[in-house]
């Protein structure tokens, strides 16, 4: 009985066969490289947006200048601050010379915005005015407007989240009532942890977890804003509104 003689390639020409790579495949691979090779050095030398401070304008350093002392925004129970002088005080309120003076300013701002339109420092600040003013819709585009240029805009994503939770507050139909304040909670908890607003968003987003029953998130970021303000006004507030916290 004979047997069959099988022939088998050689482990090394079988490899280059199964590996050898068609000449499009090469030409995407070297492509993909490039584009990475292009990105990592965009990183680097594209200057990051700012996103604080006053821009470099005069009519902008005009405006700022108007909002000393600083303008009540009218939200009653919520925390915020802001870079130009639009904050909430317990128990304030808006006044015949604040609104003054925030007309003044927007007209200053959006002479500023015409020659500066990507920058989202004018967006934010015209929507801080809005609330002033108590312009809800007009604040929420304001602060869309520089959450696109810059996402990581902090003090726009502060200022989105208490908009949206005052137009909750104001909203008569519990389903669209709710729908915003979970909006307001996601607004707040983009902000981030290194963010000046970042203790503003904090003690807002403990206080909205409350309102949609939310009582374990809420006693978590509650105690979180008591450790670093355990004696304020606003402690007192919060301890009232977030029990067990």
């Amino acid at each position: 009985m004979t047997q069959t003689q099988l022939s088998f390639p050689e482990p090394g020409a079988e490899f280059e066969r199964q590996f050898r790579w068609r000449w499009w495949a090469v030409v995407g691979f070297l492509g993909l490289m490039l584009i990475l090779t292009v990105m990592a050095i965009a990183s680097i030398v594209v200057q990051p947006r700012i996103l604080t401070g006053i821009p470099d304008d005069p009519d902008a350093r005009a405006a700022w200048a108007l909002m000393a002392p600083a303008m009540d925004a009218g939200l009653l129970d919520l925390r915020f601050d802001s870079s130009l002088g639009v904050t909430s005080i317990p128990g304030g309120g808006v006044h015949a010379e604040q609104l003054r003076r925030a007309d003044h300013a927007e007209a200053l701002l959006q002479a500023a915005l015409r020659r500066h339109r990507d920058d989202p420092r004018l967006y934010s600040a015209i929507g801080h005015l809005d609330l002033v003013r108590q312009r809800p819709h007009h604040a929420i585009a304001q602060y869309s407007a520089a959450i696109d240029l810059a996402p990581h805009h902090d003090e726009a994503r502060l200022g989105m989240g208490v908009t949206l939770a005052r137009l909750a507050a104001l909203e008569p139909d519990p389903i669209e009532r709710r729908r915003l304040q979970l909006r307001a909670i996601a607004q707040l908890a983009a902000v981030r942890e290194s963010a000046a607003v970042r203790l503003d968003a904090v003690y807002d987003r403990a206080l909205l977890l409350a309102e949609v029953g939310r009582r374990d998130e809420a006693r978590h970021w509650a105690t979180i804003y008591l450790a670093r303000d355990p004696t304020s006004a606003w402690a007192a507030r919060l301890r009232a509104a977030v029990p067990g916290a």
